[in-house]
């Protein structure tokens, strides 16, 4: 049974009866739809002061669930022959209140906040991140871009936020969102064999496919790849040569690795 407060229609009074020991009992309040949003608290009309007997939530659903687990009861004053108590699981009496939005705290804004990319080069944000307290689903959050971040976002950017309540914008900040990306590229070197004709040339000249057999970054683009030695000598034809490799991105990761080459000399000139 459902009875609202006539004097504050933020309070009802919610009597449950029930023929089953579950620990909880959802209540129909679909007919208070104006709520929907709303934080609420819900105290223990039998031990309105014991703070482990209450419960918060926000007011999403149809329904909402009161706790059938509760089992202490505030003691009357004087002599009494029995000590009060909670019948069971079966029976319980509450009062739950509605939280208005001039009950709810003002948002405080975060000044930063520092992202790292994934592996897909994304990183994404929620709104409640850009608070520090205050934020509440009884709120409407408005932001100066899409949450989503991405390669192109990396370094500093600056986020604005308006905070409206029942409809008007009350509260507003700018909070400085910092990409980042700290995930290395992946490297996979290849061992190479070649020939020269020593007949036109005493140099071998080392390209980036005879060593890289794939490269690849969450970031994709721009990357720098460097390798020693570029060329090979007359000196080193006939054996395995190391040749050191690092690729780095646009924020600076690197990644390094090394592979063998071996140039096999032929006179085919002559």
């Amino acid at each position: 049974m459902i009875t609202q407060n006539k004097y504050d229609p933020s309070k009802f009074y919610v009597t449950v009866l029930k023929f089953n020991t579950n620990p909880e009992a959802l209540v129909d309040f679909s007919e208070f739809g104006e709520l929907k949003g709303k934080n609420y608290e819900i105290i223990d009309f039998q031990n309105p002061f014991d703070p482990t007997q209450k419960v918060e939530g926000v007011f999403g659903e149809n329904t909402i669930s009161f706790p059938m687990n509760w089992n202490k009861s505030m003691q009357p004053n004087g002599n009494m022959p029995y000590g009060v108590v909670h019948t069971d699981a079966t029976f319980g009496t509450f009062l739950i209140q509605f939280k208005t939005s001039e009950e709810l705290p003002a948002p405080v804004f975060k000044e930063e906040i520092r992202l790292s990319l994934a592996e897909n080069g994304m990183a994404s944000t929620k709104p409640s991140d850009y608070f520090i307290s205050g934020y509440s689903d009884a709120y409407t959050n408005d932001f100066s871009r899409e949450l989503n971040f991405t390669c192109a976002d990396l370094g500093l950017n600056e986020v604005q936020v308006k905070v409206k309540s029942e409809g008007v914008v009350k509260w507003e900040g700018t909070v400085k969102v910092t990409v980042l990306d700290e995930l290395k590229p992946e490297l996979t070197l290849q061992e190479f064999q070649g020939t020269i004709d020593v007949t036109l040339s005493n140099n071998f000249e080392l390209k980036q496919e005879h060593i890289a057999a794939g490269v690849s970054d969450n970031c994709g683009e721009n990357l720098e790849i460097t390798y020693s030695p570029k060329t090979i000598g007359c000196e080193d034809f006939n054996m395995p040569v190391k040749v050191e490799v690092t690729v780095k991105d646009q924020s600076g990761n690197t990644t390094t690795g090394s592979t063998v080459v071996t140039i096999e000399k032929k006179k085919v000139g002559k």
